[in-house]
């Protein structure tokens, strides 16, 4: 693999049965021809006040968590998709503290595989991210 996680992988023989995958995004549609089944989720958000706010509405509204999780399924079709619903409206941003308690949310609920289509312009936050995954044996690839 390169720097940026990416790099040749076989896929031919991997269809990703039994892994858990998490598309932290702007929800998934499991209408979409692509995409299909999808074993669960929920939305983090904030209210007015900052507040973190947590429920089961993790359903895209917009449609970029629909297009990447249609790509994973793609390549592994017998993944167990989640869908961790970040993002309200096309805008596609949230706040740093509704990220990090998506990801808290991914690993302690046991998902081997998070998906991060998105960009930050906090880098404070990435330390703290390293750190759980640390705890956790997992990776970070940027």
């Amino acid at each position: 693999m390169d720097g940026t996680g990416s790099g040749k992988f076989d896929f031919t023989s991997f269809t990703g049965k039994g892994v858990k995958v998490a598309i932290v995004d702007s929800g998934i549609d499991p209408s979409h021809p692509d995409v299909g089944e999808v074993a669960g989720g929920l939305r983090v958000r904030t209210d007015e006040g900052g507040k973190l706010l947590f429920d089961e509405n993790w359903i895209d509204e917009v449609g970029h968590g629909t297009a990447c999780a249609g790509i994973v399924r793609k390549k592994a079709p017998d993944v167990l998709l989640y869908s961790v619903r970040i993002f309200e409206d096309a805008s596609l941003s949230a706040k740093g503290e509704v990220l990090v308690e998506a990801i808290r949310w991914c690993l302690e609920n046991g998902m081997k595989v998070i998906n991060l289509s998105l960009g930050t312009t906090r880098r404070e936050l990435v330390p703290s991210l390293e750190a759980r995954l640390d705890k956790e044996g997992g990776d970070l690839s940027l």
